[in-house]
Parts: C-alpha cells; structure tokens; sequence
C-alpha cells in the first residue's frame, strides 16, 4: 500500500516536471499526448485533435499564401526566391507531417515512452524530487531562451526587411517556423531525458561491477556462464526489481545473477524508448536537418551578398536547430558506449 501511495506521487512529480513542454507544445498542436487534471497520461481528446486540424490548415493556408509571395516577389534575385520557394514547400511539409504524426500515429508510441521512463525511474532513481526538479527548472529555461530568441528575430525581421517586401512575404511563415522550432524543442528533451536515464543506469551499472569485483563466495562457479544465460531462468522471481537494484549487500544467494538479470531488464526498456523515439521522429528529424542545411548555406549567401550583412542574425537560430538535433543524439551515442564498457567489464567479471 505504501509502495502504490508513493508511486503514485512519483508519478504525478514525473508528469509535472514535464508540463513547460506540455504547455507549449500542447498550444502549436505538436503533442502527442495528454496528461488529465489528476496528473495521468491519456490519449488526446476530440477537442484538441479538432483544434490541431484547425492549426494544420493554418499552416497549410500560410504555406500557400507565403510560397505565393515568393513566385510573385520581383525585387529579389531569382536564385533567392527558386531557394526561398523550396524552403517555404519543405518548412510547411514538416510542420504538417509533425501536426499530423503527433495527432495519431505517435500518440501511443510517446505514452510507451513516457512509462518506461516512469519504470526506470522508480527502479534506478532514489532522490527522484531532486532530478524532476532540476528537469522542470531545464525545461522552462530552455522553453523561455528558444522562444524569446526566435521572437526577437521575427521583430528584427519585421523592422528591417518591411520596407523591402510585403509584409505578406514575411508574417505567414512565421507561425510554421515556430511549429517547428517546438517540434525540435520537444525531440531534444526526450532525447535528453533518455540520455539522463542512461548515465544513472551507467552509474548503476558501475557500482553492481565494483560489488562484483568484490564479490568473493560467488555461487556460480562455471567458466562458461554469460549474462545471456540469465535472461533464460528468471533466479529467484519473488523479489521486487528494486530491492535487487538498490541492494549492494553480497550476503544473499544469488544476488549477483539477480542484479545482472534485472540491470539487463532496464537496459531492454532503454532500448525500446531509443527505438520507439526514432520511430517518432526520425522522418521529422530528416526534414529538419534538410531544411536547416538549405536554410546555413542561403543565409551564408546573403551575408556575402550583402554589405549591411542583414542575414548574420539568422545565422544563429539556424544553427541552433542543427546542433539542437545532433548534439542530444551524439550525448546519447556516448552514454551508450560508456554503457558497453561496462557491459565487457561485466561480462568479464561474470566468467
């Protein structure tokens, strides 16, 4: 009974540390799920997939109007706007495609990723009002920076180029970019989030290596055991997953193969959740890394092409979008190998 009580309070600290992406995701129509009044996951409503149709035709509607102004546009060179052009078709398909992903395909796939979170945690992280703090206080500085910054360009945007073009060439592609923007935001903090599981689960798995190292009436005493061969026989099931976690006394029988069995059970949910985020956004991500490619080397061009060099600022937020995809995945990649060092360890010391 007092096991449920706290995972319950843990559960609900869990999905509030993650309500400054909610909010804002939940508001440009990019998120796949909901969470209830009593803190509970729960598939998107009627009302709120209505209200992300309404968005997407929004956003189809200012595609249009902004690839219009383009075609149309005659004050600018025509390599600027057949590139402007194809920027506007592919920014549009990307916020659409993530509008619609996220309204049905997506929804069951990130409530998954939400539990298994959940599931890791309540085995691996003790102090868990401590990191749901520190997650809440990241995702509200990161929602706040992001967002300021790219306002302050649309302003900076609006007030040099205004007497240049339409103000229909500027203002529909606006609230795309920013569909966008959030779709990336919220990519780099699950992947943040998994990365942050993985480095506990390492650190985990380094203290299990040291009490085996230690570990000196192992009970097992065949050369050609594996930890493969745990996962086969479950040894003593009766046990809670976390006792055996948590538990760094060597004087229980077995404890050693139990501690690898269930350290193997969390490495497969991480596994699932990497998997199940590739599957989420990895058609999304390549449209991103694309038009974010398009969009460094036509900026680079108007910085040379342009003595006021008008463009720099844009620069900026293009390479946010890049790094903002590639540094979470690479943080990730190297928690993984850390990850399999301490598997060799472990499978040496398991011999």
């Amino acid at each position: 009974m007092k096991n449920r009580k706290k995972n319950k309070v843990q559960s609900e600290e869990f999905l509030k540390s993650i309500k400054p992406v909610y909010y804002i995701s939940r508001f440009l129509g990019v998120f796949p799920f909901s969470i209830s009044k009593r803190n509970t996951l729960k598939y998107v409503s009627r009302r709120w997939k209505a209200y992300s149709i309404v968005l997407l035709i929004f956003v189809i509607s200012c595609g249009v109007v902004s690839f219009r102004e383009r075609v149309n546009s005659s004050e600018l060179k025509v390599t600027i706007v057949v590139t402007e052009s194809f920027l506007t078709i592919t920014t549009t398909i990307t916020a659409a495609v993530g509008i619609l992903l996220n309204i049905s395909v997506n929804q069951e796939k990130s409530i998954n990723v939400m539990e298994k979170l959940f599931k890791i945690d309540k085995l691996i992280v003790p102090d868990y009002d401590v990191l749901y703090g520190k997650m809440c206080k990241f995702f509200i500085i990161h929602i706040i920076v992001v967002i300021s910054c790219t306002i302050a360009l649309f302003a900076y945007d609006v007030i040099v180029w205004l007497d240049e073009v339409s103000i229909l060439y500027l203002m529909p592609s606006y609230p795309i970019r920013l569909i966008n923007i959030c779709i990336i935001v919220g990519f780099c903090d699950v992947v943040f989030l998994t990365k942050n599981r993985i480095s506990i689960f390492n650190s985990k798995l380094e203290e299990s290596l040291k009490d085996f190292k230690g570990f000196k009436d192992f009970t097992v005493n065949n050369r050609d055991f594996r930890i493969h061969d745990i996962n086969i026989v479950r040894i003593i099931p009766s046990r809670p997953i976390s006792d055996v976690i948590k538990n760094h006394s060597t004087n229980l029988k077995y404890s050693k193969q139990e501690k690898l069995h269930e350290l193997r059970l969390i490495w497969d949910d991480i596994c699932d959740i990497v998997s199940l985020i590739n599957n989420m956004y990895g058609l999304l991500i390549l449209f991103v890394i694309g038009v974010a490619t398009i969009e460094l080397l036509l900026s680079s061009y108007l910085v040379l092409a342009t003595i006021l060099n008008l463009q720099l600022a844009w620069l900026f937020l293009y390479f946010f979008k890049i790094i903002s995809v590639t540094a979470p995945c690479q943080s990730v990649v190297n928690e993984v190998e850390n990850t399999e060092v301490f598997d060799s360890e472990t499978f040496i010391v398991g011999r």
